[in-house]
């Protein structure tokens, strides 16, 4: 991306690389979801992070987890920055997903006592690309904290550190959208390291009547003994299985596949 600037004086241009982020098209996630970054690496796999203040951003770790051997963290013991720091998870096609339910671990300490500590982490959602964001989880200072207590020292939790917390995300502006993401955000306040394990998404998974009901299916030739050939729309994006039977009903074939809106 690049800004030029002109005025009477001249001219001044800025440019930052990797600000637009293109994901590929047909590749939302779909439900149950469950990600421990056991991978060892991160980002990957369209998920991305935003690291406003250019210091410490979010990271895999094998210091502290939940369960397994790694989970992603903030390093803010040392003296933070502002922020906020962002990490965003890939797409999301919840079209035929009722009661979606996000849980994640968490682990987070405060260095002091102090009433104005306003460490905050907040998961918002967007149903279109991350022009905008809606909160639906916000705790700061001592909501946010895990421990019971003030860890003065550089903060590496054990599994015991880390509680699970359940967002609700079975409003109809998220439950039965074809293409939503997640952001967590975490901005710092004097704080201590925070961590992060363990994100799970699970719903109701139904049958998607509407694309159904208009497939406009055309199977030929139909009784075949060799090559058979499907005409098929999806109306919009989803989770498609068609099983293929013998003469006496039995399954002979699956095909299960997430495809795009469109003729296929």
């Amino acid at each position: 991306v690049t800004l030029s600037v002109t005025n009477a004086a001249g001219t001044t241009t800025k440019t930052v690389n990797g600000r637009v982020i293109v994901s590929p098209i047909g590749t939302a996630l779909s439900v149950p979801f469950s990600e421990g970054f056991e991978g060892g690496a991160f980002p990957a796999n369209d998920w991305y992070k935003i690291n406003a203040n250019g210091g410490y951003d979010w990271d895999v770790n094998s210091l502290a987890a939940s369960q397994g051997l790694y989970s992603i963290n903030l390093y803010n013991f040392s003296g933070g920055e502002k922020g906020p720091d962002e990490f965003i998870l890939p797409a999301f096609n919840l079209s035929n997903v009722s009661g979606t339910t996000m849980t994640f671990d968490l682990a987070y300490a405060r260095q002091n006592t102090t009433t104005t500590n306003a460490d905050k982490l907040v998961v918002s959602y967007s149903t279109n690309c991350g022009n905008t964001w809606t909160p639906r989880y916000n705790k700061a200072g001592s909501l946010l904290e895990t421990t019971g207590g003030v860890v003065s020292g550089d903060f590496f939790p054990t599994a015991g550190d880390f509680r699970m917390e359940t967002i609700n995300l079975s409003l109809a502006a998220i439950s039965g959208q074809p293409n939503v993401r997640f952001r967590f955000e975490f901005t710092y306040d004097t704080g201590n390291n925070i961590y992060i394990d363990n994100i799970n998404l699970t719903g109701t998974v139904g049958v998607d009547e509407l694309n159904a009901e208009n497939a406009n299916v055309n199977v030929y030739p139909n009784p075949s003994l060799s090559t058979t050939y499907m005409d098929f729309t999806m109306t919009r994006p989803g989770q498609v299985q068609f099983d293929v039977q013998d003469a006496e009903g039995r399954i002979i074939h699956t095909f299960s596949d997430q495809l795009p809106a469109g003729d296929h």
